[in-house]
């Protein structure tokens, strides 16, 4: 590995301001390219992607210690391409919301115990919503209340799209997290 790519991992090992934007923007490309030669579909791709970076971010105080960035992106993204897959084949899960709509839907004439759970979830959903750091909950609220697209977020909050979809999934996994000891079936 060059030089330059060695001093910026040593720099997004130390948390560096701006390290970890330099490496996102630097491999970027390199990452969707591998996952397109899996995927070959672009909503899925990106998932994969923002996955994969994600994955990065969280280790990245071992980024210095790898050796050919290019074969461990490689296998990284071939690991997500393959739990990705694996989740694909898996009976789906309902979401918080899903469950709340559901709830709505299905009771006419709610009974007072569905009413206090349906609000129930949907103060747990908003104590999660809170619980994120603010940029995240910039972004999740934008794209979830609002309803805009993450090329709309990125525009708006002068951020690379990449930066709204790594936010998204940073929000969506503490969400979760948070969640999850009251909805256990919660993914």
């Amino acid at each position: 590995m060059d030089k330059r790519v060695c001093d910026l991992l040593e720099k997004v090992g130390r948390d560096e301001p701006g390290a970890f934007t330099q490496f996102f923007n630097l491999y970027y490309n390199q990452v969707v390219r591998f996952a397109y030669h899996y995927v070959r579909e672009k909503g899925i791709c990106f998932e994969i992607v923002t996955n994969v970076f994600f994955s990065l971010w969280q280790s990245r105080r071992k980024l210095p210690l790898i050796t050919n960035m290019n074969a461990y992106l490689f296998i990284a993204v071939r690991n997500e391409v393959q739990r990705y897959a694996k989740e694909a084949i898996r009976p789906l899960v309902v979401s918080l919301e899903e469950i709340v709509a559901q709830r709505a839907e299905a009771a006419t004439t709610p009974t007072p115990e569905e009413e206090a759970l349906t609000r129930e979830a949907e103060s747990l959903l908003q104590r999660a919503i809170e619980a994120l750091p603010a940029k995240c909950r910039t972004i999740f609220r934008l794209v979830h209340e609002e309803g805009k697209s993450v090329q709309e977020v990125a525009r708006q909050l002068s951020v690379e799209e990449g930066t709204v979809r790594m936010q998204m999934k940073i929000a969506r996994d503490k969400i979760t997290k948070y969640l999850k000891p009251y909805f256990p079936a919660l993914r």
